[in-house]
């Protein structure tokens, strides 16, 4: 249990990070190392692999296991991710099958990064255009916006004269009809 803690906090301090999938290969085969019975006061100790921090990955191939690698890799490349998994648990880390495994994923999981990389650069684009034309549309919709205050000013304001004049017309009317009512009783 205490190698389980232990793990993350090696790979935290080292500044790489382990997959879960890596974490349990690391601590299977570290458990396997480290459970080697103790004799005489002293434990056994296996030939364990190194890490290294900016890559992360287990330093055990040698050159000459690199030809053999690179065959099993080809021979990976029509395999399913799952089976690649399985085989990569399978064999002990360092082992060539381990070391084909691994790069193999690698290389397939940097393959979907790489389009998923382009798939989001399009996105970006026509998100940018989408931002750009609905940019163009606000503006002209402010543009109209501001055309329809200015004619409701105008209209209030011709409104205005309107009542204006038409109390103008309506005392003018008063006005004509008491002349006219002055009129016919100064005849009578």
């Amino acid at each position: 249990m205490a190698l389980a803690l232990l793990i993350p906090l090696i790979a935290s301090v080292h500044g790489f990070f382990l997959y879960p999938d890596e974490f349990r290969m690391v601590f299977r085969y570290l458990s396997s190392v480290t459970s080697a019975p103790y004799h005489y006061g002293c434990q056994q100790t296996m030939a364990t692999p190194t890490l290294n921090p900016k890559t992360a990955d287990l330093k055990t191939v040698d050159s000459k296991t690199s030809d053999t690698v690179q065959a099993l890799i080809q021979l990976l490349r029509s395999r399913s991710a799952e089976e690649i998994r399985q085989r990569m648990y399978d064999n002990p880390p360092g082992s060539p099958w381990w070391a084909a495994c691994k790069t193999e994923l690698d290389l397939r999981n940097s393959e979907r990064s790489a389009t998923a990389l382009v798939d989001t650069s399009r996105v970006l684009d026509k998100l940018r255009s989408a931002t750009d034309h609905l940019d163009e549309l606000t503006g002209r919709l402010l543009q109209s916006t501001t055309d329809m205050v200015e004619v409701v000013k105008s209209v209030r304001e011709s409104g205005r004269r309107m009542e204006i004049a038409t109390y103008v017309i309506v005392g003018l009317t008063i006005v004509q009809l008491f002349y006219i009512a002055f009129q016919f009783s100064a005849k009578h």
